[in-house]
């Protein structure tokens, strides 16, 4: 029996997905330490087709399954089909480095029975980052394991990191129980998570089982479209199912109408940006970040955050045009 389970969520991105597998054919570990469960939702792209040949080609126990395109589902799906001792949860975009079932494996052991999560280093490919100002922003939103720079012994539920996170199973049904399905598209799930596993007394820990993100939005114009659909999609569902966790992201009280006690100050914030998007005077803002995207000496990633702001509260406005069940079918990108 594998000792530990990768589990995949994936929809319609079935050349990224057949590199995931691939990378996990080459691990450090021999490949009956782990088995692979790959949860879809009914793909259109030829995901099945590749699945029915993987099956017999990957040194690993491969497994393939369907539920609705809800990503908590998936992750859901994959603890219940696993029959080791410790579960992984990695998304479809997400190529694990060499060691990476064998340094989540290594945690979870030194921790068998403890109430501890692992999350996992997420990096961008060095060759966009070197290219792109988008892309070197986005490497820098995640933790790191560099060579001179502090360690972090533990993060918290704001800066969990789910597409690339191991635990123990039992543990976790018993505590836990579940991923909060009521999200429905992208954002705001993970905080959820990561708040639940506060509350249950989970030591949030980061380790250095890297991936390299291959994310698909590949523009800050492109990724801003992902920042709306988080305010008005995600956070919509945190604020209505785990509100103490939403106000808890002090960093959004200027941005959301929705927080409660907020200064002058707040207010006044998102009265100028609201201004600023009735004369459309982010769209400068944008051709700036896009022109200058290949320049590293005009790089700001302030500038960067300032308009992650202005998305967001551009998602804030158009909550009741919210992503439902039955568009979420099609994908996220209504």
């Amino acid at each position: 029996m594998p000792k530990i389970s990768v589990t995949i969520a994936t929809f319609n991105r079935q050349n990224l997905l057949q590199k995931v597998l691939d990378a996990l054919s080459f691990q450090s570990v021999p490949a009956n330490t782990f088995d692979v469960i790959v949860c879809d939702s009914e793909s259109t792209d030829g995901t099945a087709e590749m699945m029915k040949n993987y099956k017999s080609l990957m040194p690993y126990r491969l497994e393939y399954h369907h539920t609705s395109n809800i990503l908590a589902a998936k992750r859901n799906l994959g603890i219940s089909k696993s029959t080791s001792d410790f579960v992984v949860f990695l998304d479809d975009d997400c190529i694990p480095s060499h060691n990476f079932v064998e340094t989540h494996l290594d945690s979870c052991l030194r921790t068998m029975g403890e109430r501890v999560i692992y999350c996992g280093e997420v990096r961008y490919p060095a060759e966009w980052i070197n290219k792109s100002n988008y892309y070197r922003f986005r490497d820098s939103r995640h933790f790191g394991f560099k060579a001179g720079v502090k360690r972090l012994e533990y993060l918290d539920y704001r800066t969990i990191v789910v597409m690339n996170m191991c635990f123990e199973r039992g543990l976790f049904l018993k505590h836990i129980g579940s991923v909060n399905e009521s999200f429905i598209g992208y954002g705001a799930e993970d905080q959820d998570l990561g708040w639940r596993l506060q509350e249950a007394g989970y030591r949030l820990r980061p380790n250095s089982a890297k991936i390299i993100h291959f994310e698909t939005t590949s523009s800050i114009r492109q990724y801003g479209e992902k920042i709306k659909r988080s305010s008005r999609d995600g956070m919509t569902t945190l604020l209505r199912v785990n509100r103490p966790a939403a106000l808890g992201i002090m960093a959004l009280k200027k941005l959301d109408a929705e927080f409660p006690n907020r200064s002058v100050l707040d207010r006044m914030t998102r009265i100028l940006i609201l201004i600023g998007l009735r004369f459309r005077l982010n769209r400068p803002l944008e051709l700036l970040l896009e022109q200058t995207d290949g320049c590293p000496l005009l790089y700001s990633s302030k500038l960067y955050r300032i308009l992650m702001g202005i998305y967001y509260v551009q998602g804030s406005i158009d909550r009741d045009n919210r992503l439902t069940v039955e568009e979420s079918t099609a994908g996220w990108y209504r």
